[in-house]
Order: C-alpha cells, then structure tokens, then sequence
C-alpha cells in the first residue's frame, strides 16, 4: 500500500477545509469590476450553492452547505462530519484576481485556499495550520457529475504544489432537497395551481399571496422536475413590472427541459422570462425555441428583445394546453447561447 495514501486518509477528518467549494476563476480574464457571482457564472459553478450530504463506506455521515451571505461577493461553507466542523467564507481578492477562501474549524485551526480552473474540473491548493501550528498542504479536485451529485477527489501536493498521480480518497455529496411546502397537496388536486421559481432552492410567496415552488431537478420516480441544466441566483436586482420580482432574480439555463406529470385536462401555461446576464447586451444575442408537448409555442425567441431590455420580464401566456396522458412536457431548443427561463406556471382551466 502506498504510504503517501494511507496518510493523506487518516487525515480527511483533520484537515477537511470545506474545499468542494469549487469556485473557478481565469485569472487573465478577471478584473476589479468582476464579482465573485458573476465569475462563478462565467465559469459555471453556480450550481454549488445548496446543501449537500453523504456517507462513506464506514458509515459515517457529512454534510456540507454554500450560502450566499452577501450577494453577490461572499458566499459562506459550513462542514459537519467526520467528528469536525468547519466555517469559511470565500470571496473574489480583486487586487490578485484571486478567488480565496479562508476559515477556522472546531479544532482550532485555520485555513487558506487558491481556486484555479483545469479543463472542465476546478482545483484548490490549501494550507491548513493545525491547533498545534502544523501544517498541512492538500489538492482538492472536484467534478458536477449530475445535478444532483459533486464528486471530490482529494490529492497529496508534492514540494512544488503538484498534484499526486492519484487521489488519497474521494468524497461523493447528493445535492439536498428543500422541505416542500404543505401547499403543494394542489399539485394532486383536480384543480392544479403549479408555479416554480426556476433556478431557486428555497420557496418563495409573491407580494399577491401566491407560492412559487424552489426548482429541482427530475427524478426517477419525481412528480416533477428540470431534465439537466444549472441554475443560478443574481441576488437583489430591483426587477419593476410585477407583483413577483425574485422570480426573476433566478434562472435555469442550458436544459433540455421540464416534465410534469398532471391530471388530464386543459391548463393554462405561463413561462417567466427576464435577460439578465450581464454578458447579453442587446437584441439577438441569446435566442431559442420552445415547445409544450412537442407542439412549437414559441419560435426564435429572443428575452432581450420581447421585454423591452435588459432585467425586464417578459411573460408568454400560453391558452388551452391540452393534457391527455397525464404528462406536460417543455421543451427547449437552443439557437443563439443557451435557453433560460425564471418562472413557470401551470394552472387549471
């Protein structure tokens, strides 16, 4: 047995410094206007933020959580496991073009961190000062698998910061799902009242009283749910126009769609849109399709354009959808850069 390994085991549970974070940055590309959402955007790790847990093959449970504290600059970790805890912030350092992450776990030592982007895997490089003042230097790699799964692959660094040739161990995490509502019992009633904050982790109730649901992604035995893509949370953007604002601070985007399974019967089907990538500055710069049930509801359709601008909504409202086998399907079709949509609601005639 390599010894290297058997020792970089023994110490995931005293060093672990909530490294999955995975905030990827090209430090060439970045600049003292970027912020730590919008590089995460650009990088496509926003799918991070959320509770996470597993289990390892002795049975031992962890779980680990990103919250946005600050929006969009600081984002908190918090690790429990392993007889360990761990809290950390992690920000963009503009002066270096460095996203850092620091934090102090309940042993009494402290940490720092580097994030660098690799291919399509983010890579950290940390020093972690122990309660005794040793040190430790450890390489994280980590992967989105699927929506709902984060693999992380944890490496030994060699006197020049390189990498091992192979992990010491690897940590699986299944993303967590958030309580659902009681008000969710309509979704089995004759008169279904469905709404969806797409891309959000946790339920939202609109300045009208109506509840929108956070997003997920569909499972095997689901009820509902997104068929791949990511999401992400722009913080508070001061959306005008509607009685359901934050809707709009969230997105899904790069799906192949949505599956509900619904009673049959005629529904009315609104879609929330709203451009507000700041990367999309006028008309014709993100463009799809979009189908329900593989019938064309919208051609060629352009966020930026029908809204009126940038972080205006827009909502298409389509009549008498037809529901025959219990299924409603959406659908998208990508064009110009990726789909996105904020919102959807689905309602009994």
């Amino acid at each position: 047995m390599n010894p290297q390994k058997t020792v970089l085991k023994n110490k995931v549970t005293k060093i672990f410094l909530a490294a999955t974070v995975g905030l990827i940055i090209w430090s060439s590309a970045a600049s003292a206007q970027e912020s730590l959402g919008s590089l995460m955007e650009q990088s496509g790790s926003e799918w991070i933020v959320g509770k996470w847990a597993g289990e390892s093959p002795d049975g031992q449970k962890y779980a680990i959580e990103y919250k946005w504290e600050l929006k969009p600059h600081v984002l908190s970790v918090h690790f429990k496991g392993f007889d360990f805890e761990y809290h950390g912030i992690i920000f963009f350092k503009a002066a270096e073009e460095q996203v850092v992450q620091i934090g102090v776990d309940s042993r009494g030592g402290n940490g720092k961190g580097i994030w660098e982007a690799e291919y399509d895997k983010a890579i950290m490089k940390s020093e972690h000062a122990g309660e005794y003042g040793e040190v430790s230097r450890m390489g994280f790699v980590y992967s989105n698998v699927d929506a709902n799964t984060m693999k992380l692959d944890l490496y030994g660094l060699d006197e020049y910061g390189a990498l091992d040739d192979d992990p010491g161990t690897t940590l699986e995490f299944k993303r967590q799902k958030q309580p659902t509502p009681k008000k969710t019992k309509k979704v089995e009633s004759t008169k279904l009242t469905l709404r969806i904050n797409c891309g959000a982790t946790e339920p939202y109730t609109d300045k009208a009283g109506n509840t929108w649901l956070a997003d997920q992604g569909m499972e095997p035995d689901g009820k509902w749910g997104a068929v791949d893509g990511l999401i992400v949370d722009r913080g508070e953007l001061g959306i005008e126009g509607t009685d359901a604002p934050k809707i709009y601070e969230t997105e899904r985007y790069s799906m192949e769609g949505y599956k509900f399974t619904i009673p049959n019967g005629k529904y009315i089907v609104r879609l929330h849109f709203a451009e507000t990538y700041d990367g999309i500055t006028s008309e014709g710069e993100r463009v799809f399709s979009v189908t329900i049930n593989d019938q064309a509801v919208l051609k060629d359709f352009d966020p930026f354009k029908d809204g009126g601008g940038y972080q205006k909504p827009a909502v298409k409202t389509i009549e008498d959808v037809a529901v025959t086998n219990g299924q409603l399907a959406i659908g998208f079709t990508l064009n110009i850069q990726n789909p996105e949509i904020n919102g959807i609601e689905i309602l009994s005639r």
